[in-house]
């Protein structure tokens, strides 16, 4: 099997326990902590943004919000913290925090591009060392 065969069955790996990293049991009453069932799909799923706990029945406490609780909207009053979307204040010198959408994509955007750059190494290194032994 080359390289490249490799590094795509490592990629789709990747996605496929990403795209499940808690939510494994299939049965609606075996479903994870911090995990949901699905009437439609008819297999557990994560919590909604902003969600937590057993079958997803908490809202985020505050100061945190978002995807598994991990943002901070401690910077705005508990009143503007939303559990799914953080700080409602339509101020503009609210300072940048990190549970932005726009630093979610730049994060993502980099994870890629680490992956992306990574399989054109391997790739280029594969190529060498076959055209080292012809």
């Amino acid at each position: 099997m080359s390289l490249q065969n490799y590094v795509v069955v490592l990629l789709l790996c990747i996605s496929t326990l990403h795209a499940s990293s808690n939510c494994e049991r299939f049965s609606e009453f075996h479903c994870r902590e911090d995990c949901q069932w699905s009437k439609e799909l008819n297999q557990c799923h994560d919590c909604p943004t902003g969600f937590y706990g057993t079958n997803c029945s908490r809202p985020c406490r505050y100061p945190n919000y978002g995807t598994n609780c991990q943002q901070d909207c401690s910077h705005c009053e508990r009143l503007q913290c939303s559990a799914t979307f953080g700080c409602l204040t339509t101020s503009t010198d609210a300072p940048f925090h990190q549970g932005s959408f726009g630093l979610d994509f730049v994060i993502i955007g980099l994870i890629t591009s680490g992956f992306f750059v990574t399989f054109v190494s391997m790739t280029f290194i594969f190529l060498g060392r076959r055209l080292k032994n012809k």
